[in-house]
């Protein structure tokens, strides 16, 4: 494992750290943007947007392919593999239900979860997260199935970052602080007392990094993983905000699922670097 507590010793006047676990946005600065709703009013003719925008990240480690209903009427996605995202759907603005079948039952009427009044906004981009055990013999601690709903905060970047949305799906890992240890002589932490099903946004300045996984509160990183610069991927037009989850698989193996829209759609997997 590699130790923080030296060069964190040596940094902690450096770092500008914020300890206010209440805070669900940060950066690196500190600044956040309670006024982002995620919400982009105006289609590109110039019209208000009638429609909210949908995409789902399968990261349930036993659950199978399945398919997503809406209002048990409508096969909105089909086939989802765990490990795989979608492209955003287009979906009128209104509340909704929402079904998740065995794609060999394939019933909405009798799904493997469901779940009510999930609501779209005109003008707005969601994120649905399906994360947990769905055998009973696996879940343990709160770790069972269940759907996340995120609103993608994509308006109010600032230039030259890319905006990550942070979760904590791993289902057999308990909490966690995350650093960034790029430079380690000069560890900064970015997200503290992280718990399962947790999620946040962050601002960070183009370029690579290498993100370590505490899972025990000793300084030391349990895990480290190699983030490319996806900035540095973005073609014109291409906004810069990230899906970035921790998942395991059956075998309780801790990963990253990282996504993009219109670049990365389907999402891309960064395992754990080597020790």
């Amino acid at each position: 494992m590699r130790t923080l507590a030296l060069a964190l010793g040596l940094s902690l006047f450096a770092m500008g750290c914020d300890d206010d676990d209440d805070e669900d946005d940060t950066s690196p600065t500190g600044d956040t943007d309670e006024t982002d709703t995620g919400e982009t009013d105006e289609t590109d003719t110039g019209e208000p947007a009638e429609d909210g925008m949908i995409r789902v990240v399968h990261l349930s480690p036993d659950a199978g392919p399945v398919n997503i209903w809406v209002n048990e009427t409508i096969e909105a996605f089909s086939g989802l593999s765990f490990e795989e995202g979608t492209a955003y759907a287009e979906v009128p603005a209104g509340d909704y239900s929402v079904q998740v079948t065995d794609p060999t039952v394939n019933d909405p009427s009798a799904p493997l979860f469901a779940v009510e009044d999930v609501p779209v906004l005109a003008g707005t981009d969601y994120t649905a997260i399906a994360y947990g055990y769905t055998d009973p013999e696996n879940v343990t601690n709160g770790n069972g199935f269940g759907i996340g709903y995120e609103v993608d905060l994509v308006d109010g970047i600032p230039a030259d970052n890319v905006r990550a949305r942070l979760g904590h799906f791993a289902a057999d890992v308990g909490e966690v602080d995350l650093w960034d240890v790029t430079d380690p002589e000069n560890p900064a932490l970015l997200w503290e007392d992280v718990n399962f099903t947790d999620t946040t946004t962050i601002d960070l300045p183009f370029g690579e990094y290498t993100i370590c996984f505490d899972v025990d509160n000793d300084m030391a990183c349990d895990l480290t993983f190699s983030v490319p610069d996806f900035g540095g991927l973005l073609p014109p037009g291409i906004t810069p905000y990230a899906n970035v989850f921790a998942f395991n698989d059956s075998d309780g193996n801790v990963a990253i699922f990282a996504q993009i829209a219109d670049l990365l759609d389907e999402g891309i997997v960064l395992p754990p670097d080597a020790d």
